[in-house]
């Protein structure tokens, strides 16, 4: 509910006994949102606040496996060539070949998010995200993958959201096999070292404290501190030395034997999504 104060507005959220005990709160929008963006970025999380029941779950993952010619909708202007297959194992992949493409991108989403975090865990899907990239069984050095597209003028970057994790890379033409063959062994045998388990956990603590003052993200946590705690909207999605280490190991739990189970059960080919596109012809 909205109301105006002294120039101000004022939003009201009320609580509903059944979803929790928790009072109404009300967050002061002159004062804190000092522009239309910001303001846009609130009512958006609102609405995902009051929608999250409606989110895909891992027992309702998106399923393509049954679905043949699968044809993309494109503007008569797009020079692009689609192909959409699905693997035997479940892997859904779609090919594009961009005649005027001057570097290949490879991307893989995998339905797999925060709201997926176990609740002694919370942040896991944030920082499995990390970890992938840090070496597998076939290419165990932890900076192979960012050399390797350095060589070829490429960049890489990934980010998790609440329903999904997604990896993605570009890189020049000539280093496009030699790169993704890096990228696919992260999604088959990440290694998840001991050593990089102790000191990528401190890369997430730093995150989450640079986070800290970011306005956005600050009113996105005092909404999910008002939602039902039995709602996974509730969780802590960044994740920090707390949250992921110190508490669970005063109760005797493994960071390292968490991460294992979480990409063991939740890596997997029917619910990953590959893209890649280049130049070259799809046949």
């Amino acid at each position: 509910h909205g109301q105006s104060r002294e120039n101000s507005l004022y939003l009201t959220c009320p609580t509903s006994d059944k979803v929790s005990s928790k009072p109404s709160f009300q967050v002061n929008l002159g004062a804190t949102m000092k522009n239309s963006q910001i303001m846009l970025n609130f009512l958006l999380a609102l609405f995902a606040v009051a929608e999250a029941g409606k989110f895909r779950t891992k027992d309702n993952a998106l399923d393509l496996s049954g679905v043949e010619g699968v044809k993309v909708r494109q503007p008569k202007t797009d020079k692009r060539t689609y192909h959409h297959t699905t693997f035997n194992s479940g892997l859904n992949v779609l090919l594009v070949q961009d005649p005027e493409a001057q570097k290949s991108s490879y991307a893989m989403a995998v339905e797999v998010g925060s709201m997926d975090d176990p609740e002694d865990f919370q942040g896991l899907a944030h920082f499995c995200e990390h970890m992938v990239f840090l070496g597998s069984k076939k290419y165990p050095g932890e900076d192979e993958f960012s050399d390797k597209l350095a060589l070829y003028g490429g960049t890489n970057n990934a980010y998790t959201a609440s329903d999904q994790t997604v990896y993605y890379a570009e890189v020049g033409n000539e280093g496009f096999e030699e790169t993704l063959d890096i990228f696919a062994h992260f999604f088959i045998d990440p290694t998840f070292k001991s050593e990089m388990v102790d000191r990528e956990i401190n890369a997430v603590d730093s995150e989450h404290k640079k986070n800290m003052p970011d306005t956005q993200r600050r009113l996105w946590h005092l909404l999910a501190s008002r939602a039902n705690p039995e709602s996974p909207v509730s969780k802590f999605s960044t994740g920090n030395l707390e949250t992921l280490k110190t508490t669970p190991e005063k109760q005797g739990k493994s960071l390292e034997e968490a991460l294992h189970k979480f990409h063991h059960e939740n890596y997997c080919p029917g619910r990953m999504h590959l893209v890649l596109m280049s130049n070259s012809t799809i046949d």
